[in-house]
């Protein structure tokens, strides 16, 4: 079987739609700095901000065309993202949560 990498992928086939994406690792994951046991819901929804005004910020992004995708718990966060911002121009729930988000945003 040849090598796979799912979020690499889509990325192709989105960027061949003429999409951008930009992808990142939460705190703690990856080669990112930080704690992942204590980041809170909260401050991984503050870091999807701070992206997604960087990624608006750039010349060859068009602000009037650009969206969140969110898949499995980042599809809270990118919800919770898309819900405090009006510019957001679409949002993608992929492989969304299956606990109850309740709890979920307790913990």
């Amino acid at each position: 079987m040849p090598e796979r990498n799912l979020f690499r992928d889509k990325a192709k086939i989105l960027e061949h739609l003429g999409i951008a994406t930009f992808r990142y690792d939460k705190q703690g994951c990856g080669q990112s700095e930080g704690n992942f046991n204590t980041t809170s819901l909260l401050d991984l929804v503050s870091d999807a901000r701070m992206a997604w005004q960087w990624l608006r910020s750039r010349p060859e992004i068009d602000p009037e065309r650009i969206g969140v995708l969110g898949q499995s718990e980042g599809a809270v966060i990118a919800l919770m993202l898309a819900a405090q911002d009006p510019d957001i121009r679409f949002y993608i729930w992929q492989g969304g949560i299956f606990n109850n988000l309740e709890q979920i945003v307790k913990s």
